[in-house]
């Protein structure tokens, strides 16, 4: 099974670039298992929120940006991503599917209502 590099172990260091090189973030994450992250994030802690972004906003916005084909949607919807995340992260139970999965459906879900 895949597994991204945060999930297998190790340090990972992204550099995510928006609009083309206009403006850069970039994280260097402990990959530790998200699960510190999510717990403090469920309960409206914004740095673990951020953890979570660092960790995770590369993905979804890939996974957007594959349905949309546009980079200024993608952006957008990448954002409303991790807004979304805010209100629904308290109703995610931990099952046999990680939380990486779990997210993308969401960000898929808002992809999808973006094209209509």
């Amino acid at each position: 099974m895949h597994l991204p590099p945060h999930e297998r172990g190790g340090t990972t260091t992204f550099r995510q670039t928006w609009r083309h090189g206009e403006s850069a973030y970039e994280a260097r994450v402990e990959a530790e298992h998200p699960d510190a992250a999510i717990a403090r994030a469920r309960t409206g802690d914004r740095d673990a929120l951020g953890e979570l972004y660092a960790r995770y906003a590369e993905s979804v916005f890939h996974c957007v940006h594959r349905i949309l084909q546009d980079v200024h949607e993608a952006e957008d919807v990448t954002q409303q991503v991790f807004l979304k995340l805010m209100f629904v992260l308290p109703r995610y139970e931990r099952r046999e599917v990680p939380f990486s999965a779990w997210l993308l459906r969401v960000a898929r879900n808002l992809a999808l209502d973006a094209e209509r």
